[in-house]
């Protein structure tokens, strides 16, 4: 269809330049070439016999006088059937593509939308402190309506890469003072070596969660670091909805023989009193900040990592939540981190999917996804739609993915997880509110951000998910 139109658009531009030719040649041509023109225009057009019979019969003086009136109506008549043509093709609109690329490069200066910006002012909580409805989406179950005020909590993974961010790189953790508990998890923190201190980036990163979350406003209730993996949690001071009111910190090594810990996790066990807006009660949050194995093909190490917390975290949980079985004893559980999880693709395609926003086509060929399906791992685990691009790897200071010899495959490596609720009647449950990664681009990684609200259970308790843990 489309190369008809272009060859008509052609045959009629062809015409165009003849009757234009006839009506601006000289008087002393008048005589013969308008005549031949119009009559090769006309016979095109369908209409030669009437214009033929007219310049047959006319004198050359009527004929000189007549021409160029007959070429101007036809370059008119073409102009019109020109014009119909050209309004019929459709245009493809790239403000689809426009808007893909800015979400995936964060130039949002490209595309005139105020929902646009950057990708820090789109992470906001939909939960006001006012007692009104809204709506959220719980992934889980289906969209519900919270009437009462209630607690919320975010959280944070952000691989760091060994760098030092600067107080503009993590601007975007101002936007969550307004969250009850902040946990904020990183990985790569430092570089791996023996040290009995913390280094100058612990203590440089110590110093800018303290720019962001003033003593005056929040107060650290857990602190923990195992290598460069570090867990910090704060609470705001003027919160009425959410108090710790005890908490145990954890930690365990994953690394070259189970002993060093350039992987592995720190935690935190969290009693929680809990108020919704008359009402209050209790939850048992475990929040976990990890490092899984790293490189594409070992999925399989990642998948026995991830047992391996759930295991050693057990002994150091506090005896009166239980000793059976982690997850299980939990009302609540936040798992986050650098989990390194790959896409299964060549590089190439999963670049092109990346720059094409074709999340859900590459979403498919996900480790973690897979592997949490069959139960390999993270198998009582939910996770927020992923409508972000891949957070791996990107070169420093760029929105380019890794141009280096090694050419990483993009990949959602930066993950949060959560289990909603368990199968306590009484128990609070999670109810996700947003996940989005943020563009600041002091690492090789995104950050991602999660929000939550903790809410009295709304449905009966119901099994989440079919047990497949395969140790």
């Amino acid at each position: 269809m489309m190369a008809a139109r272009m060859l008509q658009m052609i045959r009629l531009l062809v015409l165009y330049w003849l009757a234009a030719a006839g009506a601006t040649s000289s008087s002393d041509a008048a005589a013969s070439t308008p005549s031949g023109a119009a009559a090769a225009a006309a016979t095109a057009t369908g209409a030669a016999p009437a214009v033929a019979a007219t310049n047959a019969t006319q004198p050359p003086a009527a004929a000189n006088a007549t021409a160029p009136s007959n070429a101007t109506s036809l370059l008119t008549t073409l102009r019109g059937r020109l014009a119909n043509a050209t309004a019929n093709i459709t245009r493809p609109s790239l403000r689809p593509v426009r808007k893909k690329l800015a979400n995936l490069t964060g130039l949002h200066g490209l595309v005139s939308n105020k929902n646009n910006g950057s990708a820090a002012n789109r992470i906001k909580t939909i939960f006001a402190s006012a007692p009104v409805n809204v709506t959220v989406n719980t992934t889980n179950t289906t969209i519900q309506k919270l009437a009462p005020p209630c607690a919320t909590i975010a959280c944070v993974t952000w691989n760091l890469a060994a760098t030092s961010p600067s107080s503009k790189d993590a601007k975007f953790l101002e936007r969550l003072r307004r969250h009850d508990l902040v946990c904020v998890c990183v990985q790569e923190l430092e570089d791996l070596k023996p040290r009995r201190q913390p280094g100058h980036r612990a203590e440089a990163w110590t110093a800018l969660l303290a720019e962001k979350f003033p003593s005056k406003t929040h107060t650290i209730v857990a602190d923990q670091s195992a290598g460069p993996v570090r867990l910090t949690i704060l609470q705001r001071k003027k919160s009425k909805l959410i108090k710790v009111e005890a908490c145990t910190c954890g930690d365990v090594a994953c690394g070259i023989g189970n002993v060093l810990r350039n992987k592995g996790c720190a935690a935190a066990f969290l009693d929680l009193k809990v108020r919704y807006d008359k009402s209050a009660g209790s939850a048992k949050l475990l929040v976990v900040s990890a490092h899984l194995a790293a490189h594409a093909h070992k999925a399989a190490d990642r998948d026995q990592d991830f047992h391996r917390i759930c295991r050693e975290l057990l002994p150091q949980m506090p005896s009166q939540w239980g000793s059976h079985d982690l997850l299980d004893c939990l009302d609540c559980c936040l798992f986050a981190g650098d989990l390194n999880y790959r896409l299964d693709l060549p590089r190439a395609e999963a670049e092109r999917g990346a720059i094409a926003g074709d999340y859900a086509s590459l979403l498919d060929y996900d480790q973690l996804l897979r592997r949490k399906a069959r139960g390999s791992a993270f198998a009582d685990f939910f996770e927020g739609p992923i409508n972000f691009a891949p957070t791996f790897k990107f070169d420093q200071r760029s929105a380019t993915y890794d141009s280096s010899k090694k050419m990483r495959v993009p990949s959602w490596t930066d993950r949060i997880l959560y289990i909603p609720r368990s199968s306590r009647k009484k128990s609070p449950e999670l109810t996700l509110a947003s996940y989005d990664s943020v563009d600041t681009r002091s690492s090789d990684h995104r950050p991602v951000v999660a929000t939550f609200a903790l809410r009295p259970r709304v449905s009966a308790p119901a099994p989440l998910v079919a047990h497949k843990r395969v140790v």
